[in-house]
């Protein structure tokens, strides 16, 4: 099972991870990562947040906003944490966080997989 994020910080910018794994291109995703073996989808969203970005004492919400049986998506909103509070821990060598304004946001640059759960969330 894999866990990602739609962050929105205090100042409303959304927090990506660009992944500098992929050569020349480089996408923009949610944060979030795979649910370790017997590891709860909140310990797992609390635990690769801090990973991916560095934020500690966030409130994960008790249910996700979408579930499958491959992927849970939790928005959270982060009111007293902004930009300056992101950063790259050890855990995460082939990623760096990033945030940025709904406006600021090109789909284009956002992993193919992850534009639709971010494009339905933006929408709504």
């Amino acid at each position: 099972m894999i866990v990602r994020a739609i962050l929105i910080l205090g100042d409303g910018a959304y927090v990506f991870v660009r992944d500098i794994t992929r050569g020349e291109i480089i996408f923009l995703k949610l944060p979030g990562g795979t649910v370790e073996p017997g590891e709860k989808l909140r310990a797992a969203m609390r635990r690769e947040l801090w990973e991916e970005t560095g934020l500690k004492g966030l409130e994960i919400p008790n249910e996700p906003i979408f579930i499958n049986g491959r992927i849970a998506v939790y928005k959270i909103v982060a009111p007293n944490k902004s930009i300056k509070d992101l950063h790259r821990s050890s855990y995460a060598e082939l990623e760096e966080p990033a945030a940025l304004f709904p406006w600021e946001i090109r789909i284009s640059e956002i992993l193919p997989s992850h534009r639709s759960i971010l494009g339905a969330v933006l929408a709504a």
